[in-house]
């Protein structure tokens, strides 16, 4: 894996370094990596994200980016990325406090 894909884009890192790696990325997990982050800086408040890859209506479908980062535990968004995939959308959700 190319360190750069597994890199944290951080809030320190500029949005113009962002659009800069986004415009130069070289591979589907690159572009999906650095896009995810530039959404992630959009939206209020984000605790984890992922963007899934996979053969269109058939699958198997599996994680090309995840934020903050691609080491980051995120089989808590496992509903709704089933849930995205039936309904073929986006989803938005916010996450529910646990007891």
């Amino acid at each position: 894996m190319d360190p750069k894909e597994a890199a944290v884009h951080s809030p320190a890192e500029s949005e113009q370094d962002l659009w800069r790696q986004f415009a130069e990325a070289t591979n589907p997990k690159s572009f999906c990596q650095t896009w995810l982050s530039l959404q992630c800086r959009m939206l209020r408040g984000p605790r984890s994200a992922m963007v899934l890859l996979g053969t269109p209506d058939h699958g198997p479908f599996g994680p090309a980016a995840i934020w903050p980062n691609l080491n980051f535990d995120v089989r808590h968004l496992t509903t709704a990325a089933e849930r995205a995939l039936k309904e073929r959308r986006g989803l938005l959700g916010q996450a529910t406090k646990q007891s």
